[in-house]
């Protein structure tokens, strides 16, 4: 990665207040398009497509979406559909028993099982959760990742744990064509031959403002993308003993809630563009997650003092150069809620 510093501009405060430099980094990450691949949405609208097509997985989605279960939400966006299949547990570990050894099954009752007994949900994910282990390269989760429904960073591990396990599935137990839809109260636009593996647009001269709204997707995405770097250098930052816990989160303030506050507005926005041209009303987002933008706050508070232990900090952070340069990348990156919250 290039070392040059990067330049800067400058944002004047409308409010009379001081001109903030931004750095503007000539650099790969920051730059880099958003990739299709990296929305949460779009990750459990693809997991899900595919675990139609696992013989006799589909009923666990009737089972978690019936109105005896005690996180049933009768919604038709994925996410919301796969975090309350997966808190089930069950269906985790029919999925882990179908691998090929060496894996070993667990022991876990698949049918006739209570979907509303806590203690039994809890019990089958820790299953899976230790049996996971048995595969290589799987990382580990725990029970309150999967059952704790503020923060989605835990969710994020299991998608990502759930997907590695389905890649591992023999051909034999996938069936050729999924059911036309999932055997649910879903509602028909929810077959699963309809499921998205991307965003989907029209074109642009079809509906008016579509361009707009286009942009307001792919913006999303790349924000969010660029949060997930922040939290990832910031992890490997605290693993490494670089500098203390306390200096690591003064120099990304906030930024755990920050970025799962913008995943779950990002969800809203891509559940939005799923429906159909006349439903799509794009600022009931807005009006929804209205009260939660001040998660802005406290990292915009922060900031100079946040820039202050960069430049303090800097000779130390040099050590993970490789993943964000400290003098024209982390400036950068560190800068991005700012202009966020600045812009109209």
């Amino acid at each position: 990665m290039s070392t040059s510093a990067g330049r800067k501009k400058s944002i004047i405060s409308t409010s009379g207040g001081p001109v903030i430099d931004i750095p503007v980094a000539n650099n790969t990450l920051l730059n880099k398009a958003a990739s299709q691949s990296t929305s949460l949405y779009q990750q459990c609208s693809a997991l899900r497509a595919r675990l139609m097509r696992v013989e006799g997985f589909p009923p666990y989605f009737a089972l978690s979406a019936s109105s005896d279960a005690p996180s049933a939400r009768r919604s038709t966006d994925p996410v919301t559909q796969l975090w309350d299949c997966f808190a089930l547990g069950v269906p985790l570990c029919f999925l882990l028993n179908l691998l090929p050894p060496p894996i070993q099954n667990v022991a876990v009752q698949t049918t006739d099982f209570d979907p509303t007994n806590e203690k039994t949900r809890k019990r089958a994910i820790a299953q899976f959760a230790m049996g996971v282990r048995q595969i290589d390269g799987c990382p580990s989760f725990t029970v309150t990742d999967l059952w704790d429904r503020s923060s989605t960073d835990g969710f994020v591990k299991v998608v990502n744990i759930v997907s590695l396990v389905v890649d591992n599935i023999p051909d034999d137990f996938f069936i050729e064509s999924p059911p036309s839809s999932p055997p649910t109260e879903f509602s028909a636009k929810d077959s699963s031959d309809s499921l998205p593996t991307e965003i989907s647009e029209g074109p642009s001269d079809k509906y008016p403002g579509s361009n707009v709204t286009k942009e307001l997707l792919y913006t999303e995405r790349k924000y969010v993308q660029d949060l997930e770097t922040m939290q990832s250098y910031s992890n490997t930052l605290a693993q490494s003993n670089t500098i203390d816990l306390d200096t690591i989160h003064l120099l990304f303030p906030n930024l755990n809630k920050l970025l799962n506050f913008q995943r779950r507005f990002l969800i809203k926005l891509e559940s939005i563009n799923e429906l159909p041209w006349q439903e799509r009303r794009w600022g009931s987002a807005f009006t929804e997650f209205e009260e939660e933008f001040a998660v802005y706050e406290s990292y915009c508070a922060n900031y100079t003092n946040a820039s202050d232990i960069l430049m303090h900090e800097e000779h130390h952070l040099m050590a993970l150069d490789g993943m964000l340069n400290v003098k024209s990348e982390l400036p950068a990156f560190l800068i991005k809620p700012v202009q966020r919250d600045a812009e109209p």
